[in-house]
């Protein structure tokens, strides 16, 4: 791995201690690091930062599907635009989340 990209990853990993750091992949070029946000619900959010090396600078830039943490997130980037997340069931027709959580799914099993 190469030492810059370590060093910018975990400079900006650790602008935000809500995120439990999970993966990352490696380019020649750059670096995608993802994480969970913990939720009062059973549920976590994502939390991905992306680092590209454009010449001798690094652009980093991330996204979360935290509505909690997504406005104070933006700020610690040094953001001036914030843009909220959005849910994709009733939108696209395609299978989500939300579809797998039928009511009959998340009642207990009968003895």
């Amino acid at each position: 791995m190469n030492l810059s990209f370590k060093l910018c990853a975990e400079e900006q990993m650790n602008l935000y201690p809500e995120v439990a750091w999970d993966r990352f992949t490696e380019r020649h070029d750059g670096m995608t690091v993802y994480g969970w946000v913990g939720r009062e619900d059973a549920y976590k959010d994502f939390m991905v930062i992306i680092i590209e090396l454009v010449g001798s600078s690094f652009f980093i830039r991330f996204l979360t599907s935290s509505a909690r943490y997504s406005e104070e997130f933006s700020r610690r980037a040094g953001g001036t635009r914030h843009i909220s997340c959005k849910r994709v069931e009733g939108v696209f027709n395609v299978r989500t989340i939300c579809s797998q959580l039928t009511p009959q799914n998340l009642s207990p099993s009968a003895p």
